[in-house]
């Protein structure tokens, strides 16, 4: 919780009005990722943490199928992106993994990085 409490002080911040936060102050945040990867990484953990439902240390593809279907507010099949995800393919995604992919999705910038789809694949336009 404080991660995330920490991330709303980020915003405020950087705000242009102290009483809200518009969508292009949070772009703004997120163009400055890069510069602060370890805050990009302790969010990482703490979102794994909320996913791995079981605590065993790997997201299952159930585990993964129900965070993104929260995200998404409706069913979303999973599969494809799942196995992106699983870089080594043991049917799960790691820690390791699910920081890497992580990082891909906030500060890459190579759209065909396996992170890229970390919250699926968007809809098409």
């Amino acid at each position: 919780m404080a991660i995330m409490h920490g991330w709303w002080g980020t915003l405020a911040e950087r705000s242009r009005d102290p009483e809200s936060v518009t969508l292009d102050d949070v772009l703004t945040v997120v163009d400055l990722l890069g510069r602060t990867p370890d805050a990009v990484d302790a969010t990482a953990e703490a979102m794994f943490e909320a996913i791995d439902e079981d605590g065993d240390d790997r997201i299952s593809p159930a585990e993964y199928q129900r965070m993104i279907e929260a995200w998404n507010g409706s069913p979303t099949d999973t599969t494809d992106v799942f196995v992106r995800l699983d870089a080594d393919g043991d049917g799960t995604v790691s820690r390791a993994e699910f920081v890497r992919h992580w990082r891909e999705f906030w500060v890459g910038d190579d759209p065909a990085a396996p992170g890229s789809h970390v919250f699926g694949i968007p809809p098409a336009a």
